[in-house]
């Protein structure tokens, strides 16, 4: 369900990007809040297109292939590599964007920050996301191959890969529910700067700190769950 609804809603926003809904009505901002995504501004190219500044279209290639080479139709140790690659990719990711971020800020520039914070949005596309969809799904697939079948993380001793599962998928949650909206916020804020070559705007600075706490959080909680993984206490 989970890998279900974060495919769903890149190409729900890549198919909002890209030409007016078909439902004889006006586009309703909630699906835009539910998937996560600010209301496109018009395009400069006309034609009724529309695009969220400075992040340009979503194919959700890598996602797409982080769910094909994560089927389980391969042995252990492929599951395994994709496993421990999936870590690597999220977690990366994570520490590397805020770093980013806080120093593009740190440099009081409206055209840093939008390339700063456009960049952020596709690191996530491209990084993020895939790492979170490869750590789920080829962790679910060693739980078959090795601990107890598809649902062997439901019973002793083998339930610190249900506490491990719930907090990845909590950290995935208030990625999509608190986070992207922040950084749309800011990627929409810094392109508007830059484009006048203005200075940021004072909301910009709140929506930052924001970011910034809920990311920290959204870090704190894969981190408890590696060292779950690793230690894999018997409960």
């Amino acid at each position: 369900m989970g890998i279900f609804c974060c495919f769903f809603g890149h190409a729900l926003a890549a198919r909002w990007e890209n030409g007016p809904w078909r439902f004889g009505t006006s586009r309703p901002r909630l699906l835009g809040v539910l998937f996560l995504y600010e209301r496109p501004t018009p395009s400069p190219k006309g034609g009724g297109r529309r695009e969220l500044a400075g992040t340009g279209p979503r194919p959700p290639v890598a996602i797409l292939l982080s769910i094909v080479v994560s089927l389980p139709l391969f042995p252990y140790n492929w599951h395994l590599l994709l496993h421990i690659l999936g870590a690597v990719l999220f977690l990366g990711n994570l520490a590397v964007t805020a770093a980013w971020m806080t120093w593009a800020v740190g440099q009081k520039d409206s055209r840093v920050a939008a390339f700063a914070s456009a960049g952020v949005n596709r690191a996530d596309r491209w990084f993020t996301s895939p790492g979170m969809i490869l750590l789920l799904l080829n962790g679910l697939a060693l739980t078959n191959l090795a601990w107890g079948g598809w649902l062997g993380f439901t019973m002793s001793p083998n339930r610190w890969i249900f506490v491990g599962l719930t907090l990845l998928i909590a950290t995935g949650a208030l990625y999509g529910a608190v986070i992207r909206r922040y950084q749309n916020q800011m990627v929409r804020m810094s392109s508007e700067a830059a484009q006048t070559n203005a200075p940021l705007p004072e909301d910009f600075a709140s929506v930052f700190r924001k970011w910034t706490l809920w990311g920290a959080i959204a870090t704190i909680l894969p981190l408890v769950a590696l060292y779950v993984m690793v230690a894999k206490p018997a409960i």
